[in-house]
């Protein structure tokens, strides 16, 4: 990954931008400033509105696709939304926050959500023409997304 899209990683902002994307409450006890604050906020379990909240927040992409992005069902998802009292699990936790941190570097790589989205939802040449979007079912999709969008952050394309 690019020394830059490194630094953003672990800028307090950038994961103030994920936590506002994900609507969670990060002030006072449960500030979000490290990579270490990321890993006991998701360890403890996002809350399930959160899931709602990110869901809602796409414009273009189909919740469908989201879905299959974070490798849970339609149904599931209506089970979360029926019983918003408890966490995520850990597991589900991380990949809703995986996801969240790609379309925070994708708004800024591209400079809006729109066309953030645009380019999770279109096939992309440099990733074997798989869309972005399809890629964010693994650990290792995720990290080719991510590299991708450093490398077009420094107009590296291919």
């Amino acid at each position: 990954m690019a020394e830059a899209t490194k630094a953003a990683f672990s800028d307090s902002s950038f994961y103030e931008r994920v936590v506002d994307i994900l609507g969670v409450d990060h002030h006072g006890d449960h500030s979000v400033d490290t990579l270490l604050d990321v890993h006991a906020l998701v360890g403890r379990g996002l809350p399930r509105e959160s899931l709602a909240i990110f869901i809602a927040g796409f414009d273009r992409i189909k919740p469908v696709d989201l879905y299959a992005a974070l490798g849970i069902s339609g149904r599931t998802v209506q089970r979360h939304a029926a019983s918003t009292n408890k966490s995520l699990s850990a597991d589900n936790s991380g990949r809703l926050w995986d996801l969240a941190e790609v379309k925070a570097l994708a708004t800024s790589v591209f400079g809006g959500q729109p066309e953030a989205e645009q380019w999770l939802d279109r096939p992309a040449l440099a990733l074997n023409g798989s869309r972005p979007i399809e890629l964010m079912k693994t650990i290792q999709g995720s990290k080719a997304v991510k590299d991708l969008l450093a490398r077009i952050e420094h107009g590296v394309y291919t």
